[in-house]
């Protein structure tokens, strides 16, 4: 029997790349202790085909949309559950200069405008003196069921180690590598924040800390609203996630009074209706500094993969950038270089307090 991968972390990231090997025909094991406070569960999943307050379009937008709109249907029928809603995001515009701005912008992709939602529903909703901007190919993946009935699947078809990894419970040899004991084609750090320490702590992490709300809501409308926050609708009638903020300077990953004052203050400036805070959560997202993914083999440690580095669009990438390591590892494809874990060759140092690195290199 062909050995599996080793992939560490069953966040969105590792979730994605085990199933994409599923489908692949490629072994693996997940190893992931579970966690309620991992940064993937506190997401509200949103995919959006345009990015910042100017609505530019999402770096390789056509690919990404794409691969989602193919991977999360069929992720659904396989795991027998449901947490894939494509759904129109409206996005009001604050003033008149604005508007024709975004809307010239927009244009040169009409394949990402949808039609926009009725008016007395706008009316209802959100405030939009100005008008808005509504989306096609967006929508929102319900993260805490996609994870659970992924994590369901994979323990009932012995796929899932549910521990804490233990780095010294790697062995490497000159032509192979091992866990536990057991014998692993290669291990991949798909664990998030943690993919930044060693044998990765060459890349350049960036971390960034974002806080959301849950609340109640009296209006139910068939859209997102979507302007310095959104409003994801949850699986009970009524409630909502309102997030997100970003913040690259924080001292832990606990909610706090400004982020409850930033999202509350933007919330005001947008809905319509009577609304209460039901709850108050945070996380913390593994960007990296130049905003790409970072995928592919460690420059020295044979057997070691990493891939990571989603950030706050990891239900849009996640799907495409695992096909790219999929490809890679099964075909022997070139990842793509603007991913590619060379692009920080610079940075990489023989990591000399390493042992494992030095045994093998001696």
């Amino acid at each position: 029997m062909e050995s599996p991968y080793l992939i560490i972390g069953q966040g969105i990231a590792g979730t994605t790349l085990a199933l994409t090997f599923w489908k692949e025909g490629i072994p693996f094991i997940v190893v992931d202790q579970g966690t309620e406070k991992a940064a993937s569960t506190v997401a509200a999943g949103l995919y959006n085909p345009f990015t910042g307050p100017e609505m530019k379009l999402t770096w390789n937008a056509n690919a990404l949309f794409a691969e989602l709109g193919n991977f999360y249907p069929w992720a659904e029928d396989l795991l027998g559950a449901e947490f894939f809603f494509p759904t129109t995001i409206y996005r009001p515009f604050l003033t008149v200069w604005e508007q024709n701005e975004i809307l010239a912008k927009a244009a040169e992709n009409p394949t990402f405008i949808g039609a926009e939602p009725k008016a007395e529903e706008l009316e209802a909703a959100v405030k939009h003196p100005y008008g808005g901007l509504s989306t096609n190919q967006s929508g929102f993946v319900r993260t805490t069921e996609y994870l659970k009935s992924a994590r369901a699947f994979f323990q009932s078809n012995s796929c899932l180690i549910q521990q804490t990894f233990e780095e010294s419970e790697v062995e490497y040899s000159e032509t192979s590598i091992s866990y536990l004991g057991k014998s692993i084609r290669g291990v991949i750090y798909a664990n998030g924040i943690n993919a930044g320490d060693k044998p990765f702590d060459f890349v350049p992490f960036r971390p960034n800390k974002g806080e959301v709300l849950t609340i109640g809501w009296n209006q139910n409308p068939n859209f997102i609203p979507n302007r310095k926050v959104y409003l994801v609708p949850l699986s009970e009638k009524g409630t909502f996630k309102v997030g997100a903020t970003y913040s690259n300077h924080f001292e832990d990953n606990q909610p706090t009074p400004e982020g409850k004052a930033e999202l509350t203050a933007h919330l005001e400036n947008l809905i319509e209706g009577k609304w209460e805070i039901l709850g108050h959560f945070s996380g913390v997202r593994p960007a990296i500094a130049d905003r790409k993914p970072v995928i592919g083999p460690h420059p020295g440690l044979p057997f070691t993969y990493i891939f990571g580095g989603l950030g706050a669009k990891g239900i849009s990438l996640a799907p495409w950038c695992a096909k790219q390591l999929a490809n890679h590892l099964k075909y022997n494809e070139t990842i793509l270089p603007e991913i590619h874990l060379s692009r920080f060759k610079k940075r990489y140092q023989v990591l000399k307090g390493n042992s494992k690195l030095k045994e093998i290199t001696t």
